[in-house]
């Protein structure tokens, strides 16, 4: 028992990024158990022990606290059992003692983990907010719940439960736990790169902060405003993103106000603001007034900054002699140094550029290592810029996505500005027959001296070049050099292979993962790859055998069975296809969206069927669900069309759905069609135009509808060349829809001769 409730009070204190829960830890030991009393036998001239009759029955509350508390150690006994069992029945347990008393916080405590471990979504953000509306340590809760989903990079459920929590009318204005917590809601919205909503979210709690701060403790203070002010200043920059300068200045003057000291800072927030108002020379001048209080607080942003305000004025000229001036005086400011060399850089003064890196760091600084890298590239010296650039490679962690997203955003940009620098090389025929010459060399022989990191790196440089020999030598030599490969290294060697068609290599790259001793753990996830690649080569029941084995080793992995079932689909075996996408509605009830989108599916399936009524309603009830959504309102538009019904009620529902994705070529195909039913021909050509030049638009359906609007408004050779591309476009797929390729050979061979080639055409 004692070690669950330290997992929940580990739970709660870890996951939380936004501040320790304030609660006192329970002793790492439970207390010594106490000594039985031993009572002494009976005499027969004794009294029979009689029951104790309390003085005061006890009250109903005080009946359903004991109650309460019953359940709650029978929960935390199961909990503690683990198993399937154990953790239903605990679960269970822990739900009836908050039934019976929901102002106790333990079970909470003891109930959250659990139930998030179970995956469990919709229950874990019920009862939190539960907790919240009962308990005045249940804000704390809800924190360690959004951490974990933010941990985990799923930021809607997180904002779903913060949305829901700082309604609640036990969050009353001004307290503590609605501050917080829309703070939080705040940054996840900024990390949704949702900039939009994150302002109108910042602006509430901007308004509860005036005009005199909230009654807060000292502890309270601190995780609200952060120790210098930072709620301050990311308010301020979400409002700049936003395009809200006024409210960005009061969010700065107030950072500002809270940090004290040097105004530097300030200066540089009103430099932004300047700019962004388009006051070009009223930011520069406040960029100076940071420059000449010599910080690093920001990094090389400063500088950019300046080169662009440079640029906006025309002044371009200015941005090297500027820099020296500023480097000359602030001789211990690294950024300002290494933004100066980078620039040297692309200005081809590479000598002088070199000089610097040299100074500011050498071969161990990563910023001068990027740089010595980009400069030998220049100037040819293949040699020193592999051996630099598989330092780069190995410090900016670029081989682990997952170590290096926790980098800080100082190496994250120089890690970008590194890749972009291969790809400049990938991009240099001369440079790239050098690099890679010079790679073979060196992995080759008796005793090969390229290592670890430079053969991924040279690996990817040839992926990006589409050299797939080469990439395949590298990537190989790599996971032969290791006793433990990373798994990364056959994901993307079989990546590439997938994009270049050869369906076979990525098969045995992913099979070859697969059957690796040191990556037995990946081994589902692998087979699940080699479905990917089997399918793609048509070759359906082995891609269906891979996937059943996937699933077999994870049954708890919904995206495995989403794939058995797109395989079906795509392979048009419709009666499969239903009866997976029907298991994994019933199987994985609590992953609302995927559930969703294996009903949108059996819709299509149904109606590729011919059973159009069952299609159709499986859409009515999804809109029923949620009148709003896009897709549902789409879909259901856009079978009306096809089966010429409704019509006028579809174009209202497609420009719903486009109102809300203007740029979805599908939707703007459903649009293109509802207008081509309803004889509007013009307007039909205007909305399938727009969808066929998307990036998503080369599809065979959008141009077959296209060359059939075309038609209709008299641009034969043009519609000859949409018929033309989807008929090619749709016998390149590996299980075309035979339908569709007989109308367009029929629409083809009915069409009179096109009098000129058109550029669809070619």
């Amino acid at each position: 028992m004692a070690r669950t409730r330290m997992l929940a009070w580990w739970w709660l204190g870890m996951v939380c990024g936004w501040g320790a829960v304030a609660t006192d830890l329970p002793a790492d030991d439970p207390p010594p158990p106490r000594r039985p009393i031993v009572l002494p036998p009976m005499q027969p001239a004794d009294e029979p022990v009689q029951p104790l009759d309390p003085a005061r029955p006890r009250t109903p509350e005080e009946e359903r606290r004991l109650e309460a508390l019953a359940h709650f150690m029978a929960g935390e006994l199961f909990l503690e059992r683990g198993g399937e069992e154990g953790v239903t029945k605990g679960l269970r347990e822990l739900e009836r003692s908050i039934e019976l008393y929901p102002q106790a916080i333990e079970p909470y405590r003891l109930y959250l983990p659990a139930i998030v471990q179970a995956g469990d979504e919709a229950r874990a953000q019920r009862y939190a907010l539960l907790a919240v509306e009962n308990t005045t340590e249940g804000v704390q809760l809800v924190r360690a719940l959004v951490a974990v989903y933010v941990q985990q990079g799923r930021l809607a459920p997180a904002i779903a439960v913060l949305q829901a929590a700082v309604q609640l009318e036990a969050l009353p204005p001004r307290s503590f736990g609605r501050l917080i917590l829309t703070r939080h809601l705040g940054q996840c919205h900024s990390l949704n790169n949702d900039s939009a909503r994150a302002a109108e979210v910042y602006q509430r709690l901007l308004a509860e902060l005036r005009p005199q701060p909230p009654e807060l403790s000292e502890i309270e203070r601190k995780q609200l405003y952060g120790e210098r002010g930072e709620l301050y200043e990311d308010m301020g920059n979400t409002f700049l993103a936003a395009k809200l300068p006024e409210l960005a200045v009061e969010a700065f003057d107030e950072s500002a106000r809270i940090r004290g000291g040097s105004p530097g800072v300030h200066s540089y927030n009103l430099a932004l603001v300047f700019r962004q108002t388009g006051k070009p020379e009223r930011a520069l001048e406040e960029l100076d007034k940071y420059f000449a209080a010599q910080l690093i607080e920001k990094g090389r942003a400063p500088y950019q900054l300046l080169k662009e305000l440079l640029a906006e004025l025309g002044r371009e000229g200015e941005l090297l002699e500027r820099l020296r001036s500023l480097a000359a005086k602030d001789v211990h400011n690294k950024f300002l140094h290494h933004f100066l060399a980078s620039e040297l850089v692309a200005r081809g003064n590479l000598d002088e550029a070199e000089a610097i890196y040299r100074q500011r760091g050498g071969e161990t600084d990563p910023e001068a290592i990027v740089g010595l890298a980009s400069i030998y590239r220049r100037q040819g010296k293949y040699a020193e810029w592999l051996k630099s650039a598989g330092r780069a490679f190995a410090i900016l962690q670029l081989g682990n996505a997952r170590v290096r997203e926790r980098l800080s955003t100082e190496y994250q940009d120089l890690g970008a500005r590194f890749e972009q620098d291969c790809r400049d090389l990938a991009a240099q025929p001369e440079q790239l027959d050098a690099v890679l010459a010079l790679g073979r060399e060196w992995s080759g022989g008796d005793n090969p001296n390229l290592d670890f990191e430079q053969a991924w790196l040279l690996g990817r440089i040839a992926v990006e070049a589409a050299r797939t020999d080469d990439a395949a030598r590298f990537y190989k030599y790599a996971i032969g050099m290791q006793n433990l490969p990373s798994y990364d290294l056959f994901r993307e060697l079989g990546a590439h292979y997938i994009d270049q068609k050869r369906y076979r290599d990525a098969e045995r790259t992913f099979q070859e993962a697969a059957d690796h001793p040191a990556l037995d753990p990946y081994r589902s996830f692998f087979l699940y790859l080699v479905s990917i690649a089997r399918e793609m080569d048509g070759r359906i029941d082995a891609a269906i055998e891979a996937i059943v084995a996937a699933r077999q080793l994870a049954p708890d992995q919904s995206q495995f069975a989403l794939q058995q079932a797109r395989i079906y689909y795509r392979a048009r075996r419709w009666n499969d296809a239903i009866a997976v996408f029907e298991s994994i509605i019933r199987d994985f009830p609590n992953e609302a969206e995927l559930v969703r989108d294996c009903r949108f599916s059996l819709s299509a399936v149904y109606v590729q069927k011919g059973d159009f009524d069952t299609g159709e309603q499986i859409l009515l009830d999804l809109l029923e669900e949620d009148p709003n959504h896009p897709q549902a309102n789409n879909d259901l538009g856009y079978l009306w069309a096809d089966r010429g019904k409704n019509l006028e009620r579809a174009q209202e529902m497609i420009a719903k759905a486009l109102a809300a994705e203007p740029e979805n070529a599908a939707y703007l195909d459903s649009m293109g069609w509802v207008l081509y039913r309803l004889e509007k021909y013009p307007e039909a050509v205007s909305y399938l135009e727009r969808a066929a030049a998307l990036p998503r638009g080369e599809d065979p359906t959008i141009l077959d509808h296209l060359g059939d609007a075309l038609h209709k408004t008299g641009q034969a050779d043009k519609a000859i060349a949409a018929w033309r591309k989807a008929l090619k476009l749709e016998e390149e797929k590996s299980f075309p829809d035979t339908h569709l390729l007989e109308a367009l050979r029929k629409k083809l061979a009915d069409a009179p001769p096109a009098a000129a080639p058109s550029p669809m055409q070619e």
